[in-house]
């Protein structure tokens, strides 16, 4: 019984102090993330690779890419 009542207690504790919800993102903080995008190309296939590091609340360093189309936008932004 007094596991129950302590799992239960748990849950609504996670429940009411997970998320605020209802906040809109700071602006300031979607340009910070744009600008720390860096675009390059493999010029063997022609294909362009954004990618972005960031540290995780662990403190691990943590790299994200992915592949998008060469438009004349994205030229504009590689890094050599």
């Amino acid at each position: 019984m007094k596991r129950n009542l302590w799992v239960a207690v748990s849950l609504g504790a996670l429940l009411f102090a997970g998320c605020s919800g209802g906040d809109a993102p700071d602006p300031g903080t979607a340009k910070q993330a744009a600008q720390n995008i860096v675009y390059s190309k493999d010029e063997r296939t022609g294909l362009c690779y954004p990618s972005v590091s960031s540290t995780s609340y662990a403190g691990y360093n943590l790299i994200s890419i992915t592949n998008v189309p060469c438009s004349p936008a994205v030229e504009k932004l590689l890094v050599q």
